[in-house]
């Protein structure tokens, strides 16, 4: 059985990611919330398999901890649990082996099939974990649902990055590809751009107030649009 420590600074940072293990059943997990420090000296004594860190609260000074981990123990794996743009900003300073993400938001797919491959499960091992897993019994996410639409891929890109580590975050790159990312998960908050190709936002905004399901969902323009009229023509539709 693998065994996997989680490493934070504060409690609730890992929660998630050990039930998610524990469900499968197949792995030996410890949670220390005393830091990078202590968790990466318990997987190097205590032999270890893989640790699992959360970049929400890691200081730089700690970055030493995982460079001297894996010169002693280069068969530890090592995850960093966060955001893409935590991660990016991760590795622009750190200056150790390689070390992969666990991205932000997680699911129980993603989970197993990150650290399965990080401990060189083989793929039936992985598929046979994922399928133990008994999805229902596990906690729901309860953050905000935000969809955001936009046909700049760019932009797309960095606004889910900001607001992943705090939300549930569905993209769409045109206006009806919005319309059905909304049918499938109601969103709290749409953030529409107004300029696309083939159907406007204001078009996307009209479709919404026209669905008795949608109605009243919250609409947030993303624009550089000054033009008078054309604020006032979707200020009318709320």
């Amino acid at each position: 059985m693998n065994k996997i420590i989680l490493s934070s600074y504060s409690t609730g940072k890992t929660d998630e990611i050990k039930e998610i293990l524990d469900a499968a059943e197949a792995f030996e997990v410890l949670t220390c919330t005393e830091g990078i420090d202590k968790a990466a000296s318990i997987a190097q004594n205590e032999h270890y398999d893989l640790l699992i860190f959360s970049l929400d609260d890691i200081p730089e000074n700690s970055y030493v901890c995982i460079m001297q981990l894996q010169m002693a123990c280069p068969d530890v794996s090592v995850l960093a649990y966060g955001t893409t743009l935590q991660y990016t900003g991760f590795l622009s300073k750190f200056l150790g082996e390689k070390v992969n993400q666990l991205e932000k938001p997680i699911d129980a797919e993603k989970v197993i099939k990150t650290v399965s491959r990080a401990l060189n499960l083989s793929k039936d091992v992985a598929k046979a974990l994922k399928k133990k897993i008994d999805i229902s019994s596990l906690s729901t996410d309860t953050r905000p649902m935000i969809l955001l639409i936009d046909d700049n891929a760019v932009l797309l890109r960095s606004m889910k990055s900001v607001l992943e580590d705090r939300y549930r975050i569905s993209v769409a790159s045109s206006g009806a590809s919005g319309l059905r990312q909304m049918k499938k998960k109601k969103p709290d908050l749409i953030l529409l751009d107004y300029e696309m190709p083939e159907m406007d936002g204001k078009a996307v905004l009209e479709k919404i107030r026209a669905d008795k399901d949608f109605k009243d969902t919250k609409v947030l323009f993303l624009t550089s649009i000054s033009d008078t009229g054309k604020v006032r023509a979707v200020m009318n539709l709320k």
